[in-house]
């Protein structure tokens, strides 16, 4: 009776952590990503930090192509940051002050790939006050469905 019990117990732990969606830190994958920004090494390192449907958009000769790489760039000062994941996808929103000292919220949607939790999608949105910061972790394209539907 003692080994079923062991059994049925082992079981039930074993079932509930493969239910339970991996936990990471996105704001940690965001604050190396904002640091290879400052440090100029962005493009060497794009792979570590961007998925490959991301990176097709990125045309290493463009100057204006690369900004795709360095949105972070835009918020100069960070206010607050939220984070929500499932399974397939987790989504980091990180509000902040811009370099002319207006207000902006960074939506990025990050995919597993290869192992790694990268970059699949940016939007930088541009607010009016920092009355209009996000208070929970929201995915970029809800954001853009919000403003432009």
């Amino acid at each position: 009776m003692k080994l079923f019990v062991s059994l049925m117990l082992t079981m039930i732990l074993y079932g509930c952590s493969v239910l339970e969606p991996e936990q990471v830190d996105l704001y940690e994958n965001y604050t190396k990503q904002t640091q290879a920004v400052k440090n100029n090494i962005i493009l060497e390192n794009r792979k570590l930090f961007f998925t490959n449907r991301y990176l097709k958009a990125v045309n290493p000769d463009d100057e204006k192509s690369l900004l795709l790489l360095k949105l972070s760039q835009y918020v100069d000062q960070e206010v607050s940051h939220y984070q929500k994941m499932d399974a397939q996808k987790g989504c980091l929103s990180i509000n902040g002050i811009e370099l002319n000292k207006d207000p902006v919220s960074l939506h990025v949607e990050y995919k597993k790939e290869h192992g790694l939790w990268l970059v699949d999608y940016m939007f930088l949105h541009l607010i009016e006050s920092s009355e209009d910061y996000v208070k929970e972790a929201l995915c970029p394209r809800d954001v853009e469905n919000t403003i432009f539907k």
